[in-house]
């Protein structure tokens, strides 16, 4: 299925939606061996609410769940998209002549081609100076897979404690001290003074807290990015990761903070593993948010999945070994109404997010798929947010650079 085009927005079959309906308490780390509740996670159960019962879906839209507030809207909608350069015309064409053709024009500075002269045989005009954000060389997965070029990564603990109530202290990693009512804070130390970066907000596996991401947050985060993480595991219903938000969104307006005049307002976007990825899925249907991308998780409730109000692009991941089967995950994709992507890396599992994905002590399985994953979160997000238009060419088409990555046993886009 490799870099398959497929567009199937009709409802799937009722089969294919089975999994959905597992009572299943899924877990950010399942393997761990971590006791685990059998509360009903998608198919007529109780809403996932803040602090409620454990399981990968969260609470759906159509399950009961706590709606998201509206917030102050922001300029959301279609993802905004960098251009190029304005084009100037070469000279002015040369005059027809019967022998000698006319002169080429003088080539516009940073546009397209001149015009070739008019006369028989005349020449074209010599290329103008490109002025894109993508020149360079065309982008290969492998670009994105080292420590990006914003470096080092700052962690900031417990930052507004008290602000998020009700949450679920997290038992991993274990002999953790994040406050549940607070926020971990990541941003580079390195890049531009005064450059102001796109905003994503984090939403932890059940039992797991933000610095059991770390390698992934932080790799994400060296592209550029800011990330706010809800020290929360019960954030099925997106409630937290917005509330992420707007508490990041104050202290960009802060001068005792950090990321004072850091924030770029208008990018903000959305990740998260297992619970977290259905409460990405839930926050995605606010007008704020322009990208966001679903780590093995997404809510279902019945037939009709959360994923219907989706209003900005999506790039859904899982694996192959994954408590959140594939098909599952591509039910989610079927029904989601924007332009959006679909990946299964090879092999994996469900912790492979998480720091001990490749660790078999302790997970009791293997996976060395995580690096990969973090290359195309990172491209991802650099485009949708940053506008890096030629990083579309990593994920849409039949021979995509992650469609021929050999580390992925299927990728396909719509609407792209």
């Amino acid at each position: 299925m490799r870099g398959a085009s497929r567009n199937r927005l009709g409802a799937p079959p009722m089969a294919r939606g089975a999994a959905w309906g597992l009572s299943l308490a899924l877990v950010c780390c399942v393997s761990l061996g971590v006791g685990c509740s059998s509360k009903t996670g998608w198919t007529g159960g109780s809403p996932m609410g803040t602090g409620g019962s454990i399981g990968i879906g969260g609470s759906g839209a159509a399950g009961g769940g706590t709606p998201l507030p509206s917030g102050g809207a922001g300029s959301g909608g279609a993802m905004s998209q960098a251009t190029g350069g304005t084009v100037h015309t070469g000279g002015v064409a040369g005059a027809a002549g019967g022998g000698a053709g006319g002169s080429s024009g003088t080539p516009g500075a940073g546009g397209n081609a001149g015009q070739g002269g008019g006369g028989a045989g005349g020449g074209g005009g010599s290329a103008g100076q490109a002025s894109s954000v993508d020149a360079g060389p065309p982008p290969t997965p492998a670009d994105y897979k080292p420590t990006g070029p914003y470096g080092a990564t700052k962690k900031l603990l417990n930052q507004g404690a008290g602000t998020v109530t009700g949450g679920s202290a997290a038992l991993l990693p274990f002999g953790n001290t994040n406050d549940a009512s607070a926020f971990t804070l990541f941003f580079p130390q390195g890049g531009p003074a005064g450059e102001r970066l796109p905003l994503l907000t984090w939403g932890d596996g059940t039992f797991c807290s933000p610095t059991f991401y770390d390698a992934l947050i932080n790799h994400v985060v060296s592209y550029g990015f800011i990330v706010v993480a809800t020290n929360t595991s019960s954030v099925g219903t997106g409630v937290e990761m917005l509330k992420a938000v707007e508490w990041a969104l104050a202290q960009d307006q802060d001068s005792k903070s950090p990321i004072y005049g850091r924030v770029d307002r208008d990018h903000i976007g959305a990740l998260g593993h297992s619970q977290g990825g259905a409460g990405t899925v839930m926050v995605g249907a606010d007008p704020r948010i322009r990208a966001i991308a679903p780590l093995s998780g997404a809510p279902l409730s019945g037939t009709r999945d959360a994923s219907v109000g989706i209003q900005c692009p999506t790039f859904y991941i899982t694996t192959e070994g994954d408590i959140a089967t594939p098909d599952s995950i591509h039910q989610a994709y079927d029904y989601t109404p924007t332009p959006a992507v679909f990946g299964v890396t090879k092999g994996g599992n469900h912790d492979e997010y998480t720091d001990i994905a490749d660790d078999p002590h302790l997970s009791g399985l293997t996976s060395n798929d995580g690096l990969r994953v973090r290359a195309a979160i990172a491209a991802w997000f650099d485009w949708q947010l940053k506008g890096k238009t030629a990083l579309r060419s990593l994920f849409v088409g039949p021979q995509c650079g992650f469609c021929s990555d050999p580390n992925w046993k299927t990728f396909e886009s719509k609407g792209l």
